[in-house]
């Protein structure tokens, strides 16, 4: 396979110089995952910054099990500030892709920010159990992230942050519901909503993992974008009891195709407007994003050296989102047809308390009423 030099953020890097992206390929690289890396860095680095205030944090210890040419991981070493990174553990089962990873920490080796590199080949489950944990786990596969999900989730420290990303979204998105019950044990939706949906069955599965080794898995940062959905989440003290508060906002989500309600139950059978609704679920239902953090990065992305200002659209539509983190949003087309009313301009709504933009559609607003939108 053909190799090309590179640059991504603030770093070099050889790459599969491949005409289609696949899992044939002998070293995977996705330049379509570019924002995926970017969001990365940066959650990582406005949290380490915070972090550092306090004594007791010696910086985190990453293992990321599925590196391909290690591109994330070298964007870790070099743009992470000095501090942020006690040590780096990558990973590949591919021999091909351990070498390719060597080199492309060779080529950025006068600018690295952590001394403690190990590079393995090991299956990807093995070499996080043979590990004495880490307190930032990133599982980025090609495909379903599930088979993952037990190792990650029993070696992920406690107030540690586990990554996880999964790109099989026909199956979370209803294009395939047996597939997402298989994989991800609840019923998808196929409509507007499903990239939302989708998101909050990940979250449930990852959950339920964590509450069988009695830890608490809360989503701090989580997106739709593309072809994969991706959360961030926090590994909270406190696990048993927590877990269990956890587990209590696993509900059934609920949408009503007349007046485009949503809400959710205990129950998968429920009415709205005389008629059943259609279901999603079992599924989380409580917050995908902490505020503060959501809030942070956006405005950290506008100064920091390494941001990348085609993102910036993107982040500040997330922080505005996660301050309304509510069920649903209504697409501006869906409320006309349905409803026969025409709402006002996106531009006049979000002038108002009480509204907020979607990064799922860009046509679309969140509110608790839809008497906000006329």
């Amino acid at each position: 396979m053909a190799y090309a030099t590179i640059t991504e953020g603030a770093v070099r890097a050889r790459v599969p110089a491949a005409a289609k992206v696949s899992k044939e390929m002998d070293v995977f690289y996705n330049p379509v995952m570019k924002l995926n890396r970017d969001v990365s860095v940066l959650l990582l680095q406005v949290l380490g910054t915070e972090r550092k205030k306090n004594k007791s944090f010696h910086g985190f210890s990453v293992g990321s099990v599925l590196a391909g040419t290690g591109i994330r991981e070298c964007r870790f070493l070099v743009e992470l500030e000095k501090g942020i990174l006690d040590q780096v553990h990558i990973n590949d089962y591919s021999e091909e892709a351990v070498k390719l990873i060597k080199k492309n920490i060779a080529l950025n080796e006068k600018s690295l920010n952590c001394e403690d590199i190990e590079v393995s080949c090991n299956e990807a489950s093995k070499f996080l159990l043979d590990s004495f944990g880490y307190g930032y786990i990133d599982i980025d596969p090609f495909g379903t992230p599930s088979p993952f999900l037990d190792a990650a989730v029993k070696r992920i420290q406690r107030e540690g942050i586990l990554a996880v990303t999964a790109t099989d979204t026909s199956a979370l998105s209803g294009t395939y519901e047996d597939s997402c019950l298989r994989k991800y044990w609840a019923r998808p939706m196929r409509n507007h909503l499903m990239h939302e949906v989708g998101l909050r069955i990940l979250a449930r599965k990852v959950q339920l993992i964590g509450a069988q080794y009695e830890k608490s898995l809360v989503p701090v940062y989580s997106y739709s974008k593309d072809h994969y959905m991706r959360i961030f989440f926090l590994c909270q003290k406190q696990g048993r009891k927590k877990a269990a508060a956890v587990l209590k906002q696993h509900q059934y989500y609920h949408y009503c195709g007349k007046c485009l309600g949503v809400f959710s139950s205990q129950s998968n059978n429920e009415t709205c407007c005389k008629k059943k609704t259609l279901y999603a679920g079992p599924l989380w239902i409580g917050g995908l994003w902490d505020k503060r953090l959501a809030k942070a990065m956006a405005k950290v992305s506008k100064t920091w050296q390494h941001g990348q200002a085609e993102n910036q659209k993107f982040l500040d539509t997330i922080a505005a989102e996660a301050q309304m983190d509510v069920l649903g949003f209504y697409p501006f087309n869906l409320v006309r047809q349905k409803l026969r009313k025409t709402p006002k301009k996106k531009d006049e709504l979000l002038t108002k308390k009480g509204v907020v933009p979607t990064h799922f559609e860009s046509n679309a607003v969140k509110t608790k009423s839809l008497k906000n939108l006329f």
